[in-house]
């Protein structure tokens, strides 16, 4: 994957919802969160809201890379696309600049999440960070990382 590359993408705001609006926003997807077990790349999103943070969704192909900010049973929901999408709803959307950048998750001997899948820890994983005075940071898989959680 070249490294540090600048592009434009279109940011999709989505309204506060809740965990159930959330899993089928992320149906299709890649989904990559943390729990009491450990850390977790699955095909699907979990059915009960995780208790940390954040979630991370994307496609296999990047077109689209989702970011949910999780707030007890509710999650905020932000997705960059490669192409304009279509829009159905309370969603605002915008042009931005962004760059993606290819990133380690973690090395293999790193105890803080846990006895992780090798496929976790594989390199093709990368964070596009939008540029603008408020960042966020959107993470996806160059490549098919294993659907299955060790």
């Amino acid at each position: 994957m070249p490294e540090n590359v600048t592009e434009n993408r279109w940011l999709v705001s989505y309204a506060k919802c809740d965990w159930e609006e959330a899993v089928k926003l992320l149906a299709g997807l890649e989904c990559a969160w943390a729990d009491y077990r450990g850390f977790h790349v699955e095909s699907a999103a979990p059915v009960a809201v995780p208790p940390y943070s954040h979630i991370w969704a994307w496609t296999r192909d990047g077109s689209r890379l989702v970011r949910g900010r999780i707030d007890g049973d509710y999650v905020w929901l932000g997705e960059l696309c490669t192409s304009e999408p279509k829009i159905e709803g309370k969603q605002q959307v915008e042009t931005l600049p962004v760059v993606r950048r290819p990133i380690i998750t973690w090395n293999a001997g790193d105890l803080v999440i846990g006895e992780q899948d090798a496929r976790h820890l594989e390199p093709g994983y990368y964070a596009v960070e939008v540029l603008s005075p408020n960042p966020v940071t959107f993470i996806g898989a160059a490549s098919p990382q294993g659907a299955e959680n060790a």
